[in-house]
């Protein structure tokens, strides 16, 4: 048995990949941890600086997640490139060793930052050919499409 009570309020949602463990907290977003098979243990490596209060979550990449808060907004929150889940990047193996603002020693980076103007209870992510990101709230659906080049960025922000 392994755990890590490091989230900490409520937990709301939890998303895997390979050994990645990604937890949502109910109002300090987001934290990646990975699980060390060799010692049994779970090394959180990686959080957001942004307090969010997160209702819904989707994992979008290895590393990028979608978060909805009850304050009606969307983000899209990725690893930095440089980040690492291999090792503990402070070299230190102490549970207590905390890097900037008492979480992990790297911070994830935000993308892009949506307001809705509801709260949203779902998020997925259906990877099919248009990469469409679904979320919904108690009274309406919504689609996130990402633009496919530059190009279509330069249109679409011209006829705004």
């Amino acid at each position: 048995m392994c755990e890590n009570k490091y989230v900490p309020n409520l937990v709301t949602g939890i998303h895997t990949i390979c050994q990645r463990v990604i937890v949502t907290d109910v109002q300090e977003s987001l934290f990646w941890v990975r699980y060390k098979r060799s010692e049994n243990r779970m090394i959180l490596f990686d959080d957001d600086t942004h307090p969010r209060w997160v209702t819904t979550a989707c994992l979008l990449e290895y590393d990028t997640m979608a978060s909805a808060d009850k304050f009606g907004n969307i983000s899209i929150v990725c690893l930095p490139p440089n980040s690492s889940d291999d090792e503990d990047p402070t070299g230190n193996k102490a549970l207590w060793d905390r890097g900037l603002l008492n979480g992990a020693s790297q911070k994830a980076e935000v993308i892009v930052s949506y307001h809705i103007g509801e709260t949203a209870v779902t998020a997925e992510d259906h990877t099919d050919s248009r990469q469409l990101r679904v979320w919904s709230t108690q009274q309406s659906v919504g689609v996130l499409v990402p633009f496919t080049s530059h190009e279509v960025l330069h249109t679409h922000s011209l006829k705004t």
